[in-house]
């Protein structure tokens, strides 16, 4: 009888960690989705860049602050609040140029059930190490084929030369 206890009580305190392990994989494969997403970027790496996305037309959307959309409305009385694209599009405009590209992260933030999520962060966007812009970055993200793709990506944006980021 106190085997049997015994192995029930090993089963039943086995089965949480063996879920908290699936979930810390999943969690480690999330931040690395956000590593390559960081390093591809540095890198120019078009393949691993494309490679993170769930599928071509993905919704691609920034939403510009209030002191830089007030900037730009001084240019243009007409000028959207926001701009969609797409990755591609995106991407082919940083590997035309000879500049030096780098996404900054922090507070990163993943939340999933396993099969969908979210990945959110602040960000600050640098070219040939000077600060372009800044805001905060949400991703959708799905679980395909066992492997975790970028579903969509909002993003708000602040000129830094409009307003300067504090630091966080």
């Amino acid at each position: 009888m106190k085997i049997y206890l015994f192995s029930l009580l090993l089963l039943l305190t086995s089965v949480p960690a063996l879920t908290q392990t699936k979930h810390d994989t999943d969690q480690w494969l999330l931040s690395q989705l956000v590593t390559d997403f960081r390093q591809s970027i540095i890198t120019k790496d078009s393949s691993c860049f494309h490679s993170l996305f769930h599928h071509k037309n993905i919704t691609w959307t920034g939403v510009f602050k209030t002191e830089t959309q007030q900037w730009r409305l001084q240019q243009d009385s007409l000028a959207e609040n926001f701009f969609d694209n797409d990755y591609q599009s995106f991407f082919n405009k940083l590997i035309k140029k000879p500049n030096v590209y780098e996404e900054v992260f922090c507070n990163l933030v993943i939340e999933h059930d396993g099969s969908i999520g979210f990945v959110s962060f602040d960000y600050s966007f640098w070219t040939n190490k000077k600060k372009e812009n800044w805001g905060r970055e949400i991703w959708t993200v799905v679980k395909a084929n066992n492997q975790w793709k970028i579903a969509s990506v909002c993003f708000s944006l602040q000129l830094e030369e409009v307003k300067p980021e504090v630091a966080r």
